[in-house]
């Protein structure tokens, strides 16, 4: 499946060097008369952009630059997602629409080798006007040539005008030039038609006076001439428009789906801009699969109305702004945005009318760019949901497999498949293989018995490291990069082993920052390590003579210097997580211990202030992240290039101009690291205060995370993590104190949670993260409102804390939220099929795991919901067929395996307290039927031994002192309703309304 295109700049080499020699006289003998004369042009091989060629260019009317003015290097654009910091690092190539592909090139090859099936060849190549010649003397025209400053498109001044109508700060003055000056362009009379519907509805802001000033009355018979030969008419302009006028995004999607006449590709891509925060996965859904309808190979009908035929290069803007949405919201949609990139690929043959060699280029092309999308990690999970990134890519990988002549990867779609491949869980091979490594360093593969005596160097390779060999010998040599994922990789042939560690590996630095790598290997050596003493030994090794480590080198120090030991229970292996594991101390003297131990957190800070390297970037992160207190982490700032916003987090508020200033300033993720390390140090109060809850950090980090997402723009729609980190802390083992006293802690602290908790699902959505938070905190408040501990015994309380029915209100409140969440995240939705005449897949927006389903069955069992718990045991029995969910539990010896066996096992645990013995019965039968009919690997524990009688009996007296919850629950909807609104959104009465007042302010 991975081949490797041969080589395309071998053949050019040749091909340009023999068409220049024979289009140039022989040069007469050296001598004086020959002094002036210009030096030979030399092609290199990776400057050519095969992409640029064009067989209609006059070569005669291109002069050659002048050997005093050297060619200058010109870079393509970086597409990257706005407001966010490129993870990938990749080169996303972007062309214009304009550009053309030559019939058999290739971008990216390897260098030096040469294929004669489908790739340059001489044979190929014209005898009198070869193209290289073109393409070279066209560059090189280019390179020459003064750049000058273009004005933004038209589409990209109608986008800043969309924004401006949504309130973010954009310079609409290019698009009010381009109005004055009448421009017939689509976007710009799309604009002019907004302005019109928006006097006509009298919705004009002030800023889009002058706007409409500019485009004066519009009238049609400027432009009429022009546009309605090309076949767009006035009602078609006004239909774009109110599709841009959408409230919504969700809504300007209806729109644009609602009829099958086509539509110009600057409002597809409109649409779906990053910027703009869809919330209903079955709408992005529905676009793809408008788009694949009337779209993808498509040609101008033959009554001459235009069809809008979307180029390539359409493509890509699409492809590039659906993963964008998906990588945000839904990465569980990302395979079906690999299946629309299928379709797109296999119907270029068709769009282009006959060029096989050319369509098998830009297949080639887009086939990588794709791939290097799909590298990117999601944004709420990175390293849950790259199996979703690693679906996608397989889809595009069987597409290439089968077409015919196969498509090939270049070094960025190879980079792309590792930095995806690293970051998945081990494969049960690769597991045994960890579990056999020596517990010295180099950790050297032991044998435990005859079988591993017969394995060879390459059973125990994982399969990043495979791909690593592919790339090798498609031609692609190694560079700081690649031997940084080798090292992420574990085992590799001709190194010695390190351990295969679970990483997001993506950093890649060109230019002058290029030196970089070499830091983000040494990085990832320190990272490969299982505790702190291998890491200081790889720490003190660097994998280059005489250089000093770096910042980032420093943070992976850090990391593991600050790294939990790994519980004796706990079944992870080295590799999977941040926490450290045992040193092996073996025959060593006291003395050499003593010389081989790590330096302390403190120590070693001090150790890099003293080398001159600051903490920046992911050293700074860490740092505040795991300080002591709220004054260790400002000393952090202070030595950091952000000692200017010392005096900002120094308050505990942060209203006003100035801290407004300073938060536009301040970096998502030290915002991030500031509000972990506020809830984390979160003290209990030594004495009882009038207002204990207002003084606590909890507060601090509530108000910080608010004030920073009104002042940055697009934050309060899009980023949950700060809330993320919050709610985490609540639903941990931190509480939010209350004045009445410690009893009243779990009523305080459920409060403040719900009430963020549904603000954030009002903002942005419900998603798995919010539900496993909810499923912590509700069996955390029943288990702290139903027992207490007395000298280390947990005892049942005489009477269960509920301030005056309050809490049996958020209980209620909770669980329907519970099963309502639950239904929506189970809620499949009709996705792309791999064939182009139906789309019967069904696929889940939400990726729910095992970990997910086990924390909701315990609470439903301490909430005593039974009919519940049975909705859920059938949901996942009826998962088994299905693909892509749940899959990563249905391989026993992984770890998601073991967590789904202990959700069953806790289900006909507890359930058969709570549920009818028939019904109890019935799935038994059910599940036995599917081990024998499907193969089913799920079984129910032998004397179901994997649960605990004292996790039973705490879950079990839960419920039976709350069992009025659920009564309630299922009862009267309307009474629970106002009930809950009065809990979460008012004031309520007077015994609840301190709690509520607090939640509010906060809030």
């Amino acid at each position: 499946m991975l081949r490797a295109r041969a080589g395309f700049w071998g053949g050019v080499r040749w091909a340009s060097s023999a068409a220049l020699r024979s289009q140039q006289p022989t040069r007469p003998p050296k001598g004086p008369a020959n002094t002036r004369e210009s030096p030979p042009i030399r092609v290199v091989g990776p400057d050519i952009d095969p992409l640029a060629w064009d067989p209609s260019w006059n070569f005669k009317r291109l002069p050659l630059p002048s050997a005093a003015q050297p060619p200058t290097t010109e870079r393509r654009s970086d597409t990257k997602r706005p407001g966010k910091t490129s993870k990938s690092g990749f080169k996303r190539l972007t062309g214009s629409p304009k550009e053309e592909v030559p019939t058999g090139y290739q971008q990216d090859a390897p260098i030096g080798n040469h294929n004669t099936d489908g790739g340059c060849t001489a044979a190929s190549l014209p005898r009198r006007r070869r193209p290289i010649r073109h393409i070279l003397l066209r560059m090189r025209a280019r390179q020459t040539a003064r750049p000058s400053q273009h004005p933004p498109s038209p589409s990209r001044a109608l986008s800043d005008y969309l924004a401006r109508i949504a309130g973010y700060e954009r310079n609409l003055e290019h698009l009010s030039r381009y109005l004055d000056e009448k421009s017939d362009r689509l976007p710009i009379l799309t604009a002019s038609a907004l302005l019109k519907q928006r006097v006509a509805q009298g919705a004009l802001e002030n800023f889009e006076v002058e706007l409409a000033l500019a485009a004066g009355d519009g009238d049609w018979s400027i432009w009429a001439d022009k546009r309605v030969t090309a076949g767009v008419s006035e009602d078609d302009i006004n239909h774009w428009a109110w599709i841009l006028s959408a409230e919504t995004p969700d809504l300007a999607i209806e729109r644009f789906i609602s009829d099958s006449r086509q539509k110009p590709p600057f409002l597809l891509t409109m649409i779906i801009a990053p910027d703009r925060m869809l919330t209903d996965a079955e709408m992005i859904v529905s676009l793809m699969q408008h788009i694949r309808k009337h779209y993808v190979g498509t040609r101008r009908g033959p009554d001459g109305r235009t069809s809008y035929d979307l180029t390539w290069q359409h493509f890509q803007t699409v492809l590039e702004r659906l993963v964008s949405q998906c990588l945000s919201s839904w990465p569980a949609l990302l395979p079906s945005v690999a299946r629309l990139a299928v379709s797109i690929i296999e119907g270029l043959p068709q769009q282009l009318g006959g060029l096989p060699r050319r369509a098998n280029a830009i297949q080639g092309k887009l086939l990588n760019v794709c791939l290097e999308l799909f590298g990117s990690p999601p944004d709420s999970y990175p390293l849950n949901d790259m199996i979703n990134n690693w679906h996608a890519q397989k889809v595009l990988l069987d597409m290439s497999s089968r077409l015919d002549p196969p498509l090939f990867l270049t070094r960025n779609g190879y980079r792309a498949l590792r930095s995806v491949l690293v970051a998945l869980p081990k494969s049960s091979s690769e597991r045994s293989t960890t579990q056999r490594a020596s517990p010295t360093w180099p950790p050297f593969r032991q044998d435990f018995d005859g079988r591993d005596e017969q394995r060879q160097p390459e059973d125990d390779l994982s399969l990043t490291a495979k791909v690593g060999i592919l790339k090798r010998e498609a031609g692609y040599p190694d560079d700081h990069f690649d031997r940084a994922v080798d090292t992420l990789a574990g085992s590799v042939i001709g190194r010695n082993p390190t351990i295969q560690t679970r990483s997001l590996a993506t950093q890649v630095w060109d230019g002058e920052r290029a030196s970089q790598n070499v830091d983000f290997e040494w990085a990832m050596s320190v990272k490969a390590t299982r505790n702190a003493r291998e890491a200081w030994h790889m720490f003190s090794s660097p994998p280059l003579p005489g250089i000093k480590p770096s910042a980032q080198v420093y943070a992976e120090m850090f990391m593991k210097l600050f790294a939990d030991p790994v519980p004796e229970w706990s079944s992870i292996l080295p590799g999977d997580g941040k926490d450290t594991f045992p040193v092996h101390n073996g025959n060593l003297s006291a003395l050499e211990i003593a010389r081989i131990s790590p330096p302390t957190p403190g120590e070693l800070y001090r150790m890099m202030l003293y080398s001159g390297v600051k903490p920046t970037g992911e050293s700074l992160i860490v740092l505040v992240r795991y300080a002591k207190s709220k004054q260790q982490a400002l000393r952090y700032l202070a030595d950091s290039p952000y000692k200017d916003h010392v005096k900002l987090l120094r308050r505990t508020t942060f209203k006003g101009p100035e801290c407004a200033k300073l938060l536009l300033t301040l970096r998502r993720r030290i915002l991030y690291a500031w509000v972990l390390m506020l809830c984390r140090t979160q003290v209990k109060p030594r004495r009882r205060m009038a207002n204990t809850f207002a003084s606590n950090q909890f507060k601090e980090a509530m108000r910080l995370t608010s004030e920073y997402q009104e002042v940055v723009a697009g934050s309060q729609v899009t980023d949950k993590a700060p809330w993320y980190i919050v709610m985490s802390h609540l639903a941990g083992q931190e509480n939010a104190y209350a004045d009445e006293g410690a009893k009243y802690n779990s009523l305080v602290t459920l409060s403040l949670f719900m009430y963020h908790w549904q603000r954030t699902v009002d903002q942005k959505g419900i998603d798995a993260k919010l539900f496993e938070l909810l499923c912590v905190i509700v069996r955390k408040a029943l288990r702290l409102s139903t027992w207490y501990s007395t000298t280390g015994e947990l005892t049942l309380r005489v009477m269960p804390i509920d301030k005056n029915g309050r809490l049996t209100r958020l209980l209620v409140y909770a669980l329907r939220k519970l099963r309502d969440a639950f239904g929506t995240l189970t809620q499949p939705i009709r996705a792309l099929s791999d064939t182009t005449e139906s789309d019967e897949g069904l696929v889940y927006p939400h990726r729910l795991a095992s970990k997910h389903l086990v924390l909701y069955m315990c609470a439903l069992g301490t909430l005593g919901d039974g009919k519940e718990m049975v909705r859920v045991m059938r949901w996942i029995m009826d998962s088994w067929d299905r693909d892509y969910v749940l899959d990563d539990s249905k391989l026993p010896g992984m770890p998601a395996y073991n967590t789904m066996v202990r959700t069953i096992a806790y289900f006909f645990r507890v359930g058969k307290h709570l549920v009818e013995p028939a019904v109890m019965q019935e799935l038994q039968d059910s599940l036995e039927k599917l081990q024998r009919e499907r193969f089913c690997t799920w079984e129910v524990p032998p004397g179901g031994n994997i649960i605990s009688d004292n996790e039973v009996d705490l879950d079990l007296g839960a419920a039976a002192c709350w069992a009025h919850v659920k009564e309630i629950a299922y009862g009267d909807e309307a009474k629970l309703g106002s009930d809950v609104e009065e809990t979460t959104h008012s004031d309520g009465d007077e015994a609840d309304g301190a709690q509520l007042e607090m939640a509010q302010q906060i809030g």
